[in-house]
């Protein structure tokens, strides 16, 4: 019996450790697999060698050799700028794209156990969204920042209940020193504007939301770029976002949506809306002072009209580049806004000048008011701003 005993505990010894050694061994064929459909330009991936699949660049593990984590944001993604001269210029200091190229190999969607999964930035060649992410439901995380898909969003991520950050943006926001839109190729188009633009990496669309009824428990969502402009049309389109209760952030910048700026009541935690680079055509609804979490509120380039209503919640307001958007900075000041940090109202209808209740606001330390047509001069008593003012 003592024999076989010892017999017993060597083989559970000698499993466990050909378990360290061969760790991630039921992903290991399917990590390989997803590896040899893609081109690493910069060889960031030189550690996957051998058979501990658990120790290679980007990847981790549970305690039972589960891959629960995949990371391969590119770290160092190209930049650009767009020039005087109207001309999209790269920033980066390599020559070469340091983005991966190629396709997602459907072995990937095999890792059952991910709860982690980023691929931003890199370079899936326009394909389409792969509908295997319907099968990684454990997945918490999933980030496809301007990884170049070109599709429509259907089912493809309505089985991922378990989500609390999504980001599917395919367009990123660049400094503009030019007010001339400029067309490149189909494929990288690039929006004009006076102090920032937004380039393209890729094209998604989506015809409705009702594929966020399952994504209950989202805290982030990112759909920059995305296009649900034929959604937008219909007067109930963001009606899918309200059941998203535990939602923190959500950014709808650059997406041609049409209409009225969406206000969720059952929204209490959202602190950070972004919907700049639109078409809303609308009034900013006073009902936002309702969600008392609501911090930073970017409408800046939405083709606003109408007048700010009193939000006194907000840390930082961007409306700059609405022209239709009448300021009376003496109405507006009337009460302090006591947590306001960051104003930017460049380009809009300033009636009057600066009263001197604008020095109320003491938590202010940036305005941008360029071109606004303010009366008189600037106030001394806002000597302390004077290397943010602009």
């Amino acid at each position: 019996m003592k024999l076989q005993h010892d017999f017993a505990s060597f083989i559970f010894l000698l499993l466990s450790i050909l378990c360290v050694t061969d760790g991630c061994h039921d992903g290991r064929a399917a990590l390989l697999n997803f590896k040899s459909s893609l081109a690493d330009h910069s060889n960031r991936w030189s550690s996957w060698q051998g058979q501990n699949c658990c120790s290679r660049f980007g990847i981790r593990c549970s305690d039972l050799l589960h891959a629960i984590a995949v990371n391969l944001r590119n770290p160092n993604p190209d930049s650009f700028i767009l020039n005087i001269n109207s001309q999209l210029v790269s920033t980066s200091d390599s020559k070469t794209s340091t983005a991966v190229q190629g396709t997602i190999s459907p072995s990937l969607f095999s890792l059952h156990h991910l709860r982690y999964l980023d691929l931003s930035f890199k370079d899936f060649m326009f394909s389409k969204l792969p509908t295997g992410f319907s099968n990684l439901t454990r997945l918490t995380y999933l980030s496809l920042e301007n990884a170049m898909f070109s599709d429509s969003i259907t089912t493809q991520f309505a089985n991922l209940t378990s989500l609390r950050w999504l980001d599917l943006s395919c367009s990123l926001k660049i400094v503009d020193e030019s007010s001339i839109s400029y067309n490149l190729t189909s494929s990288l188009r690039v929006t004009g504007g006076l102090l920032s633009s937004y380039i393209y990496f890729g094209h998604i669309s989506s015809s409705n939301l009702d594929w966020l009824w399952g994504l209950r428990n989202l805290r982030e969502l990112r759909l920059s770029g995305v296009d649900p402009s034929k959604a937008s049309q219909s007067s109930k389109w963001a009606e899918p976002l309200s059941i998203l209760s535990d939602l923190r952030l959500l950014h709808l910048s650059n997406c041609g949506v049409f209409g009225m700026v969406p206000v969720n009541q059952s929204q209490l935690h959202l602190h950070s809306p972004r919907m700049d680079f639109n078409s809303l055509a609308s009034a900013i609804p006073k009902e936002l002072a309702n969600l008392t979490a609501l911090s930073v509120l970017d409408l800046s380039s939405a083709n606003l009209h109408g007048s700010i209503p009193f939000l006194p919640q907000l840390q930082e307001l961007y409306v700059g580049n609405n022209l239709d958007i009448a300021i009376n900075l003496s109405s507006m000041f009337a009460v302090p806004w006591t947590h306001l940090e960051r104003l930017d109202i460049q380009s809009t209808q300033v009636i009057g000048s600066i009263p001197a209740s604008f020095t109320n606001t003491t938590s202010l330390v940036q305005f941008t008011a360029r071109n606004c047509g303010i009366q008189g001069s600037v106030l001394s008593s806002m000597a302390n701003l004077s290397e943010k003012i602009s």
